[in-house]
């Protein structure tokens, strides 16, 4: 995990943040492939073809991405922002906390920590492209922070995931929530898509709709997620 971190950090030194975060949607593909080999499973026609849409989907978009993203001049009013919209998040999770806590289910989980999840890879962004600014200022600590506690919050959600709920259920979850809200931020409020055209916005769209329709399926007909049926026992008394 913190060698995967480490690259992730160092792919975003070197380019957008919309090229860099679609690309951990594959990890469902290689889960799922590593999955199937370890327990001697075959993949079935569905599962094949939803791990070509979304690989498919995927590289089209980075493919798209990696023509028209740009590396914008991160302004303090960006990071306002960011760092205002996860405020809003933090208030919304603690009131559904509180009122609704006790009856959340593993979906619930996976929600929190993908939207997180997509913001610590945008702050992740932020204070690397203010440091590149030379920009040492107090916003900049405030974003570092903010990021390590979006981390552990983050974590605490996973392992609330985890415990309620199946394993592919969980990841295939975080690998769609967690690019679709970092993209969001990076197009929306970064602005990193200025310069796409209209063509690229419908490649942009198409493209992810793809890639979010394989992991869907994929989550849906993988044959390690089937029920298992259960086995009759005949009394004998």
């Amino acid at each position: 995990m913190g060698l995967g971190m480490a690259l992730q950090v160092a792919a975003l030194t070197l380019a957008p943040l919309i090229v860099v975060q679609p690309i951990g949607a594959i990890a469902l593909v290689i889960t799922s492939l590593l999955n199937a080999r370890s327990t001697k499973t075959k993949l079935n026609r569905a599962t094949i073809l939803a791990i070509g849409l979304s690989t498919f989907g995927v590289g089209g978009f980075v493919v798209t991405a990696s023509q028209v993203a740009s590396q914008v001049e991160l302004t303090d009013e960006n990071l306002l922002r960011v760092l205002g919209l996860l405020v809003i998040i933090l208030v919304a999770f603690a009131v559904l906390f509180f009122t609704f806590g006790k009856k959340a289910k593993a979906l619930t989980y996976i929600l929190g920590a993908g939207v997180l999840y997509g913001f610590v890879a945008t702050l992740a962004k932020v204070v690397i492209q203010r440091l590149y600014q030379m920009d040492y200022d107090a916003l900049t600590a405030l974003a570092l922070v903010s990021m390590i506690g979006a981390v552990f919050l983050g974590g605490w959600f996973v392992q609330n995931a985890y415990s309620s709920g199946p394993p592919d259920l969980v990841i295939a979850g975080l690998t769609v929530i967690d690019p679709l809200v970092a993209v969001g931020i990076a197009i929306g409020v970064l602005g990193e898509a200025q310069q796409a055209s209209a063509f690229s916005i419908a490649a942009f769209s198409l493209s992810g709709a793809v890639a979010v329709s394989g992991v869907y399926l994929l989550s849906r007909v993988h044959p390690e997620l089937r029920p298992k049926k259960k086995t009759s026992q005949v009394n004998l008394d």
